[in-house]
């Protein structure tokens, strides 16, 4: 049994924590850079599955997560294969993934957050499109002094 009396007293005075942390994030645009990407497979149908973890740069809900996951079917590859080539991830094969997933890593992209309602069970579902490859200006980027605009 494990004795969690020690924590009693400051269990006793702490507040309880902001529900708004933990709110599914809204819909919208935003930027983010892929944090986690690995191929899976589906618990229901053991079909594969590409799993995304993009975690939020901008503009608002910095550090928050968003998962986009996406079933590899016949139906659902010109999908993919749209989503891998806005990454800059032309593949000459869907096999050759697997041995380029790294490429995708730490990739910053802008996202369209969308959530939609079912017809037929009437259940909400989100999903996340890719809308473009970016790169974030850094604060050397901004600055009116970078090498090639130095006057001497």
């Amino acid at each position: 049994m494990i004795d969690l009396t020690e924590f009693d007293e400051y269990f006793a005075s702490t507040k309880i924590a902001n529900g708004s942390d933990f709110d599914d994030v809204p819909d919208g645009t935003y930027q983010v850079v892929i944090d986690e990407i690995c191929l899976d497979e589906t618990k229901e149908t053991g079909k594969p599955m590409l799993k995304w973890t993009l975690k939020i740069l901008g503009p608002k809900f910095v550090g928050r997560l968003l998962w986009k996951n996406q079933v590899i079917t016949r139906e659902s590859i010109p999908y993919l294969k749209k989503d891998l080539l806005t990454c800059g991830l032309n593949l000459p094969r869907l096999s050759a993934l697997a041995d380029n997933l790294e490429y995708l890593w730490n990739l910053k992209l802008e996202v369209v957050k969308k959530t939609t309602t079912n017809k037929r069970d009437g259940k909400e579902y989100s999903n996340i499109f890719i809308n473009k490859k970016i790169t974030l200006k850094t604060s050397e980027d901004e600055s009116p002094y970078s090498n090639d605009r130095l006057p001497f």
